[in-house]
Protein backbone atom coordinates (compact mmCIF):
# COMPACT_ATOMS: atom_id res chain seq x y z
CA UNK A 1 0.00 0.00 0.00
CA UNK A 2 2.65 2.05 0.93
CA UNK A 3 4.53 1.59 -2.28
CA UNK A 4 1.35 2.22 -4.44
CA UNK A 5 0.82 5.47 -2.88
CA UNK A 6 4.22 6.55 -3.24
CA UNK A 7 4.45 5.65 -7.26
CA UNK A 8 0.50 7.86 -7.18
CA UNK A 9 2.17 10.89 -5.51
CA UNK A 10 5.13 11.03 -7.87
CA UNK A 11 2.68 10.63 -10.84
CA UNK A 12 0.60 13.29 -9.01
CA UNK A 13 3.80 15.87 -9.34
CA UNK A 14 5.00 15.26 -12.65
CA UNK A 15 1.32 15.29 -13.99
CA UNK A 16 1.07 18.72 -12.99
CA UNK A 17 4.76 19.96 -14.02
CA UNK A 18 4.58 18.40 -17.19
CA UNK A 19 0.45 19.17 -18.00
CA UNK A 20 -0.31 22.19 -16.62
CA UNK A 21 -1.40 24.31 -19.77
CA UNK A 22 -4.08 21.67 -20.51
CA UNK A 23 -7.27 20.55 -18.52
CA UNK A 24 -7.10 16.65 -20.21
CA UNK A 25 -4.56 14.35 -20.86
CA UNK A 26 -4.46 11.04 -22.48
CA UNK A 27 -2.47 8.19 -20.87
CA UNK A 28 -2.04 5.39 -23.62
CA UNK A 29 -1.81 1.63 -22.42
CA UNK A 30 0.74 -0.31 -23.61
CA UNK A 31 0.87 -4.38 -23.25
CA UNK A 32 3.53 -6.55 -22.84
CA UNK A 33 4.09 -9.68 -23.13
CA UNK A 34 6.90 -12.48 -22.76
CA UNK A 35 6.68 -15.27 -25.19
CA UNK A 36 8.42 -17.90 -27.32
CA UNK A 37 9.38 -16.66 -30.77
CA UNK A 38 9.99 -18.91 -33.92
CA UNK A 39 9.78 -18.11 -37.60
CA UNK A 40 8.21 -20.10 -40.43
CA UNK A 41 7.99 -20.14 -43.92
CA UNK A 42 4.45 -20.13 -46.22
CA UNK A 43 5.25 -23.73 -47.38
CA UNK A 44 2.66 -26.53 -47.82
CA UNK A 45 5.29 -28.16 -45.66
CA UNK A 46 5.09 -26.02 -43.20
CA UNK A 47 1.25 -24.93 -43.71
CA UNK A 48 -1.22 -26.90 -45.33
CA UNK A 49 -2.47 -26.66 -49.29
CA UNK A 50 -2.97 -22.60 -49.40
CA UNK A 51 0.64 -22.07 -48.23
CA UNK A 52 -0.29 -18.15 -49.26
CA UNK A 53 -3.47 -17.46 -48.01
CA UNK A 54 -3.41 -16.43 -43.88
CA UNK A 55 -5.99 -17.85 -41.62
CA UNK A 56 -7.91 -14.76 -42.10
CA UNK A 57 -8.11 -15.03 -45.62
CA UNK A 58 -5.17 -12.39 -46.05
CA UNK A 59 -3.03 -13.22 -49.44
CA UNK A 60 1.02 -13.23 -48.81
CA UNK A 61 2.73 -10.97 -51.56
CA UNK A 62 6.13 -9.72 -51.77
CA UNK A 63 4.78 -6.27 -50.62
CA UNK A 64 3.66 -7.79 -47.05
CA UNK A 65 5.73 -10.71 -46.73
CA UNK A 66 7.96 -9.15 -44.50
CA UNK A 67 5.78 -8.04 -41.93
CA UNK A 68 3.41 -11.17 -41.17
CA UNK A 69 3.13 -12.82 -37.83
CA UNK A 70 1.74 -15.54 -36.52
CA UNK A 71 0.31 -15.87 -32.98
CA UNK A 72 -0.83 -18.95 -30.97
CA UNK A 73 -4.54 -19.43 -30.09
CA UNK A 74 -4.50 -18.53 -26.80
CA UNK A 75 -3.15 -15.32 -27.73
CA UNK A 76 -6.18 -14.27 -29.87
CA UNK A 77 -8.55 -12.86 -27.09
CA UNK A 78 -5.50 -10.31 -27.17
CA UNK A 79 -3.58 -10.18 -30.11
CA UNK A 80 -6.49 -9.83 -32.71
CA UNK A 81 -6.20 -9.66 -36.48
CA UNK A 82 -4.49 -6.76 -37.75
CA UNK A 83 -2.88 -5.78 -34.10
CA UNK A 84 0.74 -4.52 -34.59
CA UNK A 85 3.23 -5.98 -32.25
CA UNK A 86 6.64 -4.86 -31.68
CA UNK A 87 9.72 -6.83 -30.35
CA UNK A 88 13.42 -6.36 -30.45
CA UNK A 89 15.79 -8.16 -32.15
CA UNK A 90 19.71 -7.72 -32.90
CA UNK A 91 19.40 -4.29 -31.75
CA UNK A 92 16.72 -3.66 -34.23
CA UNK A 93 13.02 -2.34 -33.42
CA UNK A 94 10.44 -4.61 -35.38
CA UNK A 95 7.23 -4.47 -36.50
CA UNK A 96 4.65 -7.20 -37.43
CA UNK A 97 1.04 -7.69 -37.65
CA UNK A 98 -1.06 -10.25 -36.59
CA UNK A 99 -2.25 -11.82 -40.03
CA UNK A 100 -1.98 -15.48 -39.33
CA UNK A 101 -2.68 -18.31 -36.14
CA UNK A 102 -0.55 -20.64 -35.26
CA UNK A 103 -1.89 -24.46 -35.35
CA UNK A 104 -3.21 -25.71 -32.23
CA UNK A 105 -0.62 -28.49 -31.45
CA UNK A 106 3.16 -29.29 -32.11
CA UNK A 107 5.16 -32.52 -32.38
CA UNK A 108 8.07 -33.38 -30.35
CA UNK A 109 9.61 -36.73 -32.08
CA UNK A 110 7.44 -38.99 -34.15
CA UNK A 111 4.77 -38.95 -31.85
CA UNK A 112 4.53 -36.92 -29.05
CA UNK A 113 1.91 -34.20 -29.70
CA UNK A 114 1.97 -30.79 -27.47
CA UNK A 115 -0.26 -27.92 -27.32
CA UNK A 116 1.39 -24.55 -28.93
CA UNK A 117 0.82 -21.80 -26.57
CA UNK A 118 1.98 -18.38 -25.48
CA UNK A 119 3.81 -18.41 -28.73
CA UNK A 120 4.62 -16.38 -31.97
CA UNK A 121 5.79 -17.32 -35.33
CA UNK A 122 7.35 -14.71 -37.53
CA UNK A 123 7.11 -15.32 -41.65
CA UNK A 124 10.52 -15.28 -43.20
CA UNK A 125 11.06 -14.87 -46.66
CA UNK A 126 13.67 -18.04 -46.82
CA UNK A 127 14.36 -20.79 -45.04
CA UNK A 128 17.89 -19.77 -44.04
CA UNK A 129 16.54 -17.12 -42.14
CA UNK A 130 13.90 -18.75 -40.59
CA UNK A 131 16.59 -21.12 -39.26
CA UNK A 132 19.01 -18.72 -38.11
CA UNK A 133 16.35 -17.08 -36.14
CA UNK A 134 15.72 -20.31 -34.62
CA UNK A 135 13.65 -20.03 -31.20
CA UNK A 136 14.20 -17.16 -28.63
CA UNK A 137 12.33 -15.54 -25.83
CA UNK A 138 11.60 -12.27 -26.44
CA UNK A 139 9.24 -9.41 -25.19
CA UNK A 140 6.72 -7.95 -27.20
CA UNK A 141 4.78 -4.90 -27.33
CA UNK A 142 1.48 -3.44 -28.37
CA UNK A 143 -0.86 -0.49 -27.95
CA UNK A 144 -4.27 -1.42 -26.32
CA UNK A 145 -5.96 1.94 -25.43
CA UNK A 146 -5.22 4.70 -23.44
CA UNK A 147 -7.27 6.85 -20.18
CA UNK A 148 -8.21 10.24 -20.06
CA UNK A 149 -8.11 12.15 -17.50
CA UNK A 150 -10.56 15.32 -18.00
CA UNK A 151 -9.62 18.39 -15.91
CA UNK A 152 -7.40 16.97 -13.43
CA UNK A 153 -10.67 14.92 -11.79
CA UNK A 154 -8.04 12.22 -10.35
CA UNK A 155 -10.29 10.64 -7.73
CA UNK A 156 -12.66 9.69 -10.44
CA UNK A 157 -9.45 7.27 -11.85
CA UNK A 158 -9.57 4.16 -10.73
CA UNK A 159 -5.93 4.04 -10.17
CA UNK A 160 -5.95 0.76 -8.04
CA UNK A 161 -6.29 -0.44 -11.85
CA UNK A 162 -3.13 0.78 -13.21
CA UNK A 163 -0.95 0.64 -10.24
CA UNK A 164 0.09 -2.90 -8.52
CA UNK A 165 2.37 -5.34 -8.81
CA UNK A 166 1.70 -5.67 -13.05
CA UNK A 167 0.30 -2.22 -14.19
CA UNK A 168 2.98 0.42 -14.00
CA UNK A 169 2.36 3.90 -15.04
CA UNK A 170 6.05 5.00 -15.94
CA UNK A 171 7.62 8.35 -17.19
CA UNK A 172 8.85 7.85 -20.39
CA UNK A 173 12.07 9.27 -20.14
CA UNK A 174 12.86 6.30 -17.44
CA UNK A 175 12.35 3.85 -19.70
CA UNK A 176 15.36 1.82 -20.30
CA UNK A 177 16.76 2.65 -24.11
CA UNK A 178 15.32 -0.41 -25.70
CA UNK A 179 11.37 0.20 -24.01
CA UNK A 180 12.47 3.41 -24.47
CA UNK A 181 12.37 3.34 -28.49
CA UNK A 182 9.95 0.50 -28.93
CA UNK A 183 7.43 3.11 -26.45
CA UNK A 184 8.03 5.91 -28.71
CA UNK A 185 7.70 3.90 -32.04
CA UNK A 186 4.07 3.02 -31.11
CA UNK A 187 3.29 5.98 -30.00
CA UNK A 188 4.77 7.89 -33.35
CA UNK A 189 2.66 4.92 -34.95
CA UNK A 190 -0.44 5.69 -33.59
CA UNK A 191 0.06 9.49 -33.53
CA UNK A 192 -0.26 9.49 -29.44
CA UNK A 193 1.74 12.63 -27.81
CA UNK A 194 1.95 11.77 -24.13
CA UNK A 195 5.10 11.96 -21.38
CA UNK A 196 3.42 9.21 -19.87
CA UNK A 197 2.34 5.53 -20.48
CA UNK A 198 0.66 2.52 -18.92
CA UNK A 199 2.79 -0.40 -18.96
CA UNK A 200 0.80 -3.47 -18.49
CA UNK A 201 2.54 -6.45 -18.35
CA UNK A 202 0.54 -9.65 -19.15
Amino acid sequence: MKKIFFLLMIFLSLLSSQCSYSKTIKIPIIYSKHVCATAYNNTVAQCDNSPDICAWGDRITDKNRNKIVAVSRDLLSNLSRNTKIYYEHNGKIHKKIVLDKMSKYGRKGTNRRFKIENSIDILMSSRRKALQFGRINKVIYWFGDYVELKDFDLPSINFKMYIDIHNRIVYINKLQNNRLKIINKILDDNNLNSNFVIINNL
